[in-house]
């Protein structure tokens, strides 16, 4: 029944915006992605109870890749940008851009770390207040590389977009593994990273080139048509902040709760 389902939304979907390898393999992750959580609900009830049944990780299982799905998006297509629209050769796009990628990412990361864990000290939801932050600081760093009108406005927004685009990794990480019990840490961090994937990586990068290939076809240059495309998906950043203000919403109770629902789900404490 799951795979009747399945493969009948991703047919629709394939005749709405044809893409056969797109959709077949997205379709065969989302068979497989069911298929693991019935077998978990069957083998290990307490663990699905844990995950399925926690608002704030379900809130988190969407707000999070959301913030993916734009990061991986306009960062795929960043390099595209620089050559196409700011006339940066292929050579200089990769040496330049791979190293501030690198650096500023690296940055992020860790300054999201220690922001998130400082945060903590004070409030429970220390850590998703950063979480918040980058998901609408990227936004506008994101539009000023889009919007700069010289190549060095351009690096400036694109190396602060790198360092607001990955401080959430860490605090959701975190959070994630703060809301189930030890033993089930691993498993809740792979169906957190499955999400990211299949929401932030499958279809961020796909979506950004779909919308450009629709503003080319309505008539506007292949120049103009990618900022426009990275310009739109930055529209995700609404409803991913809007799952992270609801996962802030009910850390505290699903954390105080911890042991009780998993008491009741049959674990034996």
């Amino acid at each position: 029944r799951a795979a009747a389902v399945i493969a009948t939304f991703f047919i629709l979907l394939n005749l709405l915006i044809p893409n056969i390898p797109q959709w077949t393999a997205l379709g065969i992750g989302t068979y497989c992605a069911v298929s693991w959580a019935q077998s978990l609900y069957y083998r290990d009830p307490p663990t699905f109870a844990m995950i399925f049944q926690c608002k704030t990780l379900r809130y988190m299982g969407i707000g999070f890749p959301l913030v993916a799905f734009i990061g991986y998006g306009v960062g795929f297509w960043a390099a595209p940008y620089f050559i196409r629209v700011l006339g940066l050769s292929a050579s200089k796009a990769g040496l330049i851009l791979g190293l501030t990628s690198a650096v500023t990412g690296f940055f992020g990361v860790v300054l999201g770390g220690i922001l998130g864990d400082y945060l903590r000290r004070t409030t429970v939801n220390g850590r998703l207040y950063v979480g918040l932050a980058s998901a609408i600081l990227m936004v506008p760093s994101a539009a000023a590389l889009v919007l700069s009108e010289t190549l060095m406005a351009a690096y400036i927004a694109n190396g602060f977009y790198h360092i607001f685009s990955t401080m959430w990794l860490g605090v959701g990480a975190s959070t994630v593994n703060d809301l189930v019990l030890p033993r089930m840490r691993a498993i809740t961090s792979a169906f957190y990273i499955m999400m990211i994937t299949f929401i932030g990586l499958a279809l961020g990068p796909f979506t950004v080139g779909v919308i450009n290939d629709v503003i080319v076809a309505g008539g506007t240059s292949a120049q103009d048509a990618l900022g426009q495309a990275l310009l739109w998906v930055l529209l995700a950043s609404i409803p991913a902040a809007i799952c992270i203000i609801l996962a802030i919403k009910n850390l505290k109770s699903d954390e105080d709760s911890r042991l009780d629902r998993a008491r009741a789900a049959g674990e034996v404490i």
